[in-house]
């Protein structure tokens, strides 16, 4: 007679198997597709440039080693700019590179970082690289606009003429236009831009001044950096951008109907002027003259030593959801003027043949495209250079008076005959500062001064 229990107990037994496969093999599925879901994009190969290069070294290429069906392209730019970090605008940048890389098969961009400015810098590494290995050199780069001349001038860069289109022209902003081109020729396409703007304690000064009158007849002191900054090339210090906008303030340029430098002597005056009566009534600190840029100032600042300053707006950006007691405003002028220096950085094709070109321009086109600039520019603490690139502002009073204030926002000329003009102004400044010649006698030597 069959043994009833044996037999249930290896059907029991069969059916625990069969269920021991079935979840094993599952569980194998759910890790797959787990797996899939979860792995990010690759991200874009990037290789860190030696920090100190000699000039005649060039540097080495990428080390990713393209198979014969892959094309590599070669951008370098700058860490603050670039695809590498934790920061929202790094992590974006990564993404919308994978996505380039993943609409263009066989296709891979390599990122190489260097420093902005100096030996070793963009420019420098550009030049060693041309004149040594020329084969080095990558297919995009990032350059401050203020370098665009130099670059073109080396012949580093191949201009964008046929390449920017008049719809493109229109959607940039007034002063992108501008830093852009040099003679009519488009060398760079700028993506990002920064202002300078007031930033005040509204604890200390409740209401910001609009004029000079009114910052001279309040009791808050008004930090600018006075002690000059550093020139894109060659030596000694240029007069800071804190001057030049104050000087543009009045209504004077500083280039001629033919493009020569020039300097209104009587607005150099007045600026002085408005220093020699700041420093005197107290609100304007002496100290200032020991401060070369608003990176300076701004410990000063929110110290609350002082209840006004310049201040950037990339920096304001950053900060802005930690302020309690601080708010902005318009830089004040001589008559409340509405003014501002455009600073930036524009991405520029480097690549020689043809077909690269193409390529490389169709990289620039799609990182720059209105809404992967702007969602960049944005998390990056940038403003964006299209106007088509810009949120919605209405509900923003910061973003709405950035983008006004972007649009006035004036392009300080550059060059060797200008920074000579910066670095006379800078020495008028001094001498203001030092209490050895008066506004008047300082603004003659510096007009004495222009090429």
């Amino acid at each position: 007679m069959p043994d009833h229990r044996t037999s249930a107990r290896h059907i029991l037994i069969a059916g625990l198997l069969s269920l021991v496969i079935v979840l094993t093999t599952g569980c194998d599925r759910l890790s797959q597709v787990l797996t899939r879901e979860l792995t990010p994009p690759t991200p874009a190969t990037v290789v860190r440039a030696t920090e100190t290069v000699a000039p005649t070294v060039a540097p080495t290429a990428p080390t990713t080693t393209p198979t014969p069906d892959l094309v590599a392209l070669a951008l370098w730019t700058t860490e603050d700019l670039g695809p590498v970090g934790q920061t929202p605008g790094s992590r974006l940048l990564s993404a919308q590179i994978a996505a380039f890389e993943a609409a263009n098969p066989g296709v891979k961009v390599d990122v190489v970082l260097k420093k902005p400015y100096g030996k070793g810098g963009m420019l420098d590494f550009l030049t060693t690289t041309a004149a040594a290995v020329p084969a080095a050199l990558p297919d995009v780069a990032v350059l401050d606009v203020r370098e665009l001349g130099m670059a073109a001038e080396r012949n580093l860069i191949q201009p964008l003429d046929g390449r920017i289109t008049p719809e493109l022209v229109q959607d940039l902003v007034a002063p992108a236009r501008t830093a852009g081109q040099i003679n009519n020729s488009w060398l760079g396409l700028p993506f990002e831009a920064d202002v300078q703007h007031l930033i005040y304690n509204t604890g200390l000064t409740p209401t910001p001044p609009v004029t000079w009158t009114d910052v001279l007849s309040g009791t808050s002191q008004y930090l600018f950096p006075a002690g000059g900054q550093a020139a894109v090339a060659g030596e000694g210090r240029l007069v800071n951008d804190a001057f030049v906008i104050q000087y543009f303030g009045t209504g004077a340029r500083l280039t001629g109907e033919s493009g020569q430098p020039t300097l209104d002597k009587d607005a150099v005056t007045a600026v002085l002027q408005f220093y020699a009566d700041g420093l005197a009534a107290g609100v304007i600190p002496k100290s200032a003259i020991q401060y070369t840029s608003v990176a300076d100032t701004w410990p000063i600042y929110l110290s609350e030593e002082v209840g006004m300053a310049n201040t950037s707006a990339h920096r304001y950006l950053e900060g802005r959801a930690g302020f309690r007691k601080s708010s902005f405003a318009a830089i004040p002028t001589r008559d409340g003027t509405l003014m501002s220096i455009f600073r930036g950085w524009a991405y520029v094709l480097v690549a020689q043949q043809p077909e690269r070109q193409e390529l490389a321009w169709s990289l620039i086109e799609w990182l720059t495209s209105p809404d992967r600039l702007g969602e960049w520019a944005l998390a990056a603490n940038y403003l964006p250079t299209r106007l088509s690139a810009w949120p919605d502002v209405a509900d923003d009073e910061y973003l709405a008076f950035l983008a006004e204030l972007l649009q006035t926002a004036q392009v300080r000329p550059t060059g060797p005959g200008h920074d000579e003009v910066g670095r006379a102004l800078q020495r008028a400044v001094q001498a203001v500062f030092a209490g050895t010649s008066t506004p008047a006698e300082a603004a003659a030597q510096a007009a004495a001064s222009v090429p």
